[in-house]
C-alpha cells in the first residue's frame, strides 16, 4: 500500500485501505516482537498521528473502534508481559503502563 500518494484524507483512508493496515498492525501486535504501537505503524510507513485520525474518522463505526481498542489492549498486554519476563527494561515498561495507559491513575475510563 503506498501512503505517499498526494491524496485527500478522505479518499486515501478508506474503510477498506484501513482494515487492511488494521488486520497487519494486528498481526504484529500477536506475532511481532515490537511491544509498542508506534513501531508497528513506522514498519509500515505510517506516523503515530495516524492512529489518532483514524479513531477520528471512524467514531461513528463501532466495530472499527473496538477492532483498534483491541489492538491497543494487544500492544498493552505485551509491553506488560515484556516488562514481567524482563524482555523490556522493567522502567520503560512501567513508564509505559502508567503514562500510555493510564494504570496506577484510579479508575480506568473505557
Amino acid at each position: 500500500m503506498d501512503t505517499k500518494e498526494k491524496q485527500p484524507n478522505a479518499q486515501k483512508w478508506t474503510k477498506e485501505i484501513v482494515e487492511r493496515y488494521l488486520d497487519e498492525i494486528e498481526n504484529e501486535a500477536r506475532e511481532g516482537t515490537a511491544p509498542f504501537l508506534g513501531q508497528a505503524l513506522k514498519k509500515r510507513g505510517l506516523r503515530r498521528h495516524v492512529w489518532s485520525y483514524w479513531k477520528r474518522s471512524f467514531a461513528d463505526d463501532e466495530d472499527m473502534l473496538e477492532r483498534m481498542m483491541g489492538i491497543d489492549s494487544l500492544f498493552e498486554l505485551k509491553v506488560f508481559e515484556m516488562g514481567l519476563y524482563r524482555q523490556l527494561d522493567s522502567k520503560i515498561a512501567i513508564r509505559t503502563l502508567r503514562f500510555v495507559y493510564k494504570w496506577g491513575k484510579g479508575k480506568r475510563e473505557w
